[in-house]
């Protein structure tokens, strides 16, 4: 068996597990003699679970280096409830401690979050892969970065619906065929939510931010408190209200989670959505100016003597009535 590409070897279809990727036959190789051997796939020690870390559980290894030293780890847990740093010197080479302690970061449960500065992430890499494949020269890349890929991908079709009464994503990605179809999640209430009725109030105000020196970190912060109130307040509370017959506040916390995990606590949220994008009464305009009240009292929590942006002027939403149905979830 030679090969007629460098590089190029044996593809596998329908493995399933990755331990039965072991021992099997690969594309031959070549001595500096050009004598022909065989070769088998193996793991040495490690990547059997590297394996199974990337794959098996879609995760992504990721450096933080502030987590090197106890000093930086310390720092670093304690910008996260009940999270603590360690220190112990629990193996070195061969297995044997060596002298050098090894830093770990524990989080609220006790759960080892960072290792000597390394530590686990929800997986990019089917998204990766896509873009990859779509830009596949460095040239490419560089005219369209990974980042703008990213957003293009995830934005929702301003404008209507389709057939079904149900949000879609703005562009099509069927030319990279079948194995990305499912790269993309089902767009959910509150990605519609924060897509479509938050963000461009939050992209109005958020040049005023920088201009005042605003900070990125607590930038975010605002960001994400604020979407959270918002959704809460429009959509998330209303519909537990409506279905427990009064303030969820005042029930008890095991009902509440109960009725989130509901099929109708779905379908009411969904309904819940469509009636703000229809703008009827005005709702999608008056959830606007709420949002833009939220962000300056959020600014006003987190950073001194940022001064609110003026009032902005209602703004109808960019949806015209489904044609019938709800949204997706």
């Amino acid at each position: 068996m030679s090969r007629n590409i460098v590089g190029s070897g044996t593809d596998f279809n329908n493995i399933g597990d990755i331990g039965a990727l072991g021992g099997r036959p690969i594309t031959q190789g070549t001595t500096k003699k050009g004598e022909m051997y065989n070769r088998n796939i193996n793991f040495g020690p490690g990547y059997e679970e590297l394996a199974r870390i990337v794959a098996g559980l879609g995760k992504d290894v990721k450096r933080i280096n502030q987590c090197l030293t106890k000093a930086g780890a310390i720092e670093y847990a304690s910008k996260r409830r009940n999270w603590t740093a360690h220190e112990a010197d629990i193996t070195g080479a061969n297995g044997k401690p060596d002298g050098i302690k090894e830093v770990f970061v524990c989080d609220g449960t006790g759960n080892v979050k960072v290792i000597n500065g390394v530590g686990l992430a929800k997986t990019t890499y089917p998204t990766r892969k896509a873009y990859r494949t779509l830009y596949t020269s460095k040239e490419a890349r560089k005219e369209k970065p990974y980042g703008s890929f990213m957003k293009e991908i995830k934005t929702i079709h301003a404008g209507d619906f389709d057939s079904n009464g149900a949000p879609y994503y703005e562009n099509d990605l069927s030319d990279l065929g079948e194995e990305f179809k499912g790269i993309r999640p089902t767009i959910t209430v509150r990605e519609l939510y924060k897509q479509v009725v938050f963000q461009p109030v939050y992209d109005e105000m958020k040049q005023s931010l920088k201009d005042a020196g605003v900070p990125p970190m607590i930038m975010a912060q605002i960001y994400n408190k604020s979407l959270s109130a918002a959704f809460n307040n429009h959509v998330k509370n209303q519909v537990l209200a409506e279905i427990l017959g009064e303030d969820p506040d005042n029930v008890a916390k095991k009902l509440v989670n109960k009725t989130l995990r509901s099929k109708e606590y779905k379908e009411e949220c969904e309904n819940k959505i469509t009636k703000i994008l229809e703008d009827k009464g005005g709702e999608f305009s008056t959830c606007q100016g709420e949002i833009q009240q939220l962000i300056s009292e959020t600014t006003d929590e987190l950073v001194d003597g940022v001064q609110a942006p003026p009032p902005r002027q209602a703004t109808a939403s960019p949806f015209r009535t489904p044609n019938r149905g709800v949204p997706s979830p």
